[in-house]
């Protein structure tokens, strides 16, 4: 009896019986659906392209459609395995990795299997039959009236209390967020999380909406970079924080790299490799194969093409498809502050990861086609083959030099197809200083367009100290109106008085007469009493935007 009492929720859990076992993984396939098209673009998720994650969003619909009518149709018990199989086969093929779709297989059999078995095999008494005191429930259109009420309901709960959505007018944070621009009427909207920091503060590179500290009837949106107590600095294009580079964790690196040099697909026209040249003196031939495919055949040395494009960075992303003959070697360089790094994948023997004058061995997948990703970012470089990371070396940012990518073969022929180079955002000191010390209960903000974001390093206020030694008042030298615009001005001067609004957006009068100002004072830091929530999501447009897919959740 004690037995049945542990065992009966638990097999009621997985398969109450048959028409409940097939809902039950329909609604986990519809689930995990929707997941992998929200999800951020992110390579180890199998999210990395639009394409990968419509492919592993169809998998898990037909999943859905075979569990919905595999206890009627003959074709959708032959269709559920097979379509739950292709659900967690094409996620670990472009995930590499990712346990998202196993686990839905092994859920999908112990929910349509597992439970049926398992009653037919224990001797577990019938439940005892309940008298139902309640009425059955109202059908048809009361029912769906009565859900979407509850909907509703659920929906404002959300807004008034866990989150609430907001428009994005400007481009201080594209690509990542999109503003306003023509042709679009409006800029991303976003869902943000009102609760997370109920219970802990921010962490560095997440995405924040707060108040404006110098008005604070304005929303902003910028990535954290400074947390309370350190000392930031802004020093070649990366952060350093208490004397170290801060290293961006691997999805928010991914959602960073700015495309330089793009590989086709079906949301963009294909673009030939021709922006790669081959190396003066480099023996050997290059030939164009096709729009996106080029071959390389070298001599008695190896042969390199140098990407012969503008704006070429320290932090770079390479990526490509490689197709290797038999002997043949894939070499990559990319030299970073003078400092190269070199990469060789052999088709026989181990593979090495070079910086400078030292190099590290390490194993490769063997064959004759390779998925390379190649990246140097905030002092590491690091390397995966096939989706999955088989090297990682620390790279010296004290060095100075020129800039430099390279791809090439050595000792038998080899077709580069689909090449992607993408650099990492490149952080500026622009107006304000290199260097900032976060106060106690402050943080340090930043926009990824570095080049136009009206973020920490460009806020400054007037400091008015009234006649008679009162307490200093702060009004803004200028803050954006709606549309992001910047607007000077709005501490007039009227007759005898200076008229503003102070950074708790209170309109304040002061008299000339008597009124000392300090103009210009840098005010660089939010509170904590400034934060509002974190942006998790972009739900709307519902369409790949110029940018990128954009209904995703944001890391």
């Amino acid at each position: 009896m004690r037995g049945a009492l542990v065992l009966r929720p638990i097999l009621d859990t997985l398969a109450p019986e048959e028409a409940a076992a097939g809902r039950r993984v329909r609604n986990t396939a519809i689930w995990l659906a929707l997941a992998a098209w929200l999800l951020p673009e992110y390579h180890a998720l199998g999210t990395g392209t639009t394409a990968h994650r419509a492919i592993i969003c169809g998998a898990f619909v037909a999943a859905a459609v075979a569990a919905q009518f595999r206890h009627r149709y003959r074709w959708a018990r032959v269709l559920l395995p097979v379509a739950s199989c292709a659900a967690a086969a094409v996620v670990a093929w472009f995930g590499h990795g990712a346990m998202w779709g196993l686990a839905f297989v092994v859920f999908a059999v112990l929910v349509v299997a597992g439970g049926p078995a398992l009653r037919r095999a224990l001797p577990l008494p019938p439940a005892e039959e309940e008298f139902d005191p309640l009425p059955p429930r109202a059908g048809g259109i009361p029912s769906v009236l009565s859900a979407l009420a509850w909907i509703g309901i659920s929906i404002l709960f959300m807004m008034e209390w866990a989150g609430q959505a907001m428009v994005v007018p400007t481009g201080s944070m594209q690509p990542t967020i999109m503003g306003a621009r023509p042709p679009r009427a409006s800029g991303d909207h976003l869902f943000v999380d009102n609760f997370s920091y109920l219970f802990r503060d921010p962490r560095r590179f997440e995405i924040v909406v707060f108040e404006f500290p110098l008005f604070r009837n304005l929303y902003y949106v910028k990535r954290v970079v400074g947390l309370p107590g350190e000392h930031v600095e802004i020093r070649d294009g990366d952060i350093w924080v208490d004397g170290k580079v801060a290293k961006k964790p691997p999805v928010v690196q991914q959602s960073l790299w700015r495309e330089l040099y793009p590989r086709p697909n079906f949301l963009a026209s294909a673009k030939t490799i021709r922006s790669f040249q081959q190396v003066i003196g480099s023996t050997g031939t290059w030939k164009q194969v096709s729009e996106t495919e080029t071959r390389c055949v070298p001599g008695k040395e190896a042969s390199f093409a140098w990407f012969d494009g503008s704006g070429v960075y320290p932090d770079v992303r390479l990526v490509f498809m490689a197709v290797r003959e038999a002997g043949a070697s894939v070499v990559a360089q990319i030299t970073t502050r003078g400092t190269p790094v070199t990469l060789t994948l052999p088709d026989t023997g181990a593979a090495t990861l070079a910086v400078g004058k030292q190099s590290a061995p390490f194993a490769a997948p063997a064959g004759p086609f390779l998925r390379v990703e190649f990246c140097v970012a905030d002092g590491e470089a690091w390397v995966l083959v096939d989706g999955s990371e088989v090297a990682r070396a620390a790279v010296p940012l004290d060095s100075r030099g020129k800039n430099r990518v390279e791809i090439g073969a050595a000792g038998a022929a080899v077709n580069f197809r689909d090449v992607y180079l993408g650099r990492d955002i490149v952080y500026t000191a622009g107006d304000g200083p290199a260097a900032y010390d976060v106060p106690p209960d402050g943080f340090l903000f930043l926009g990824d367009n570095v080049e136009g974001s009206a973020d920490s390093r460009k806020w400054t206020v007037e400091v008015f100290h009234p006649k008679g030694g009162g307490a200093p008042i702060l009004g803004a030298t200028e803050y954006p109106d709606e549309a992001g615009n910047p607007k000077g001005g709005r501490i007039k001067i009227e007759g005898g008085s200076y008229r503003f609004f102070d950074v708790d957006a209170v309109p304040r009068e002061l008299p000339r007469d008597g009124t000392t100002v300090e103009h210009g004072v840098r005010a660089p830091f939010a509170r904590r009493s400034h934060l509002v929530g974190r942006a998790i999501l972009i739900f709307w447009p519902w369409i790949p935007a110029e940018a990128g897919f954009r209904p995703r959740l944001i890391p």
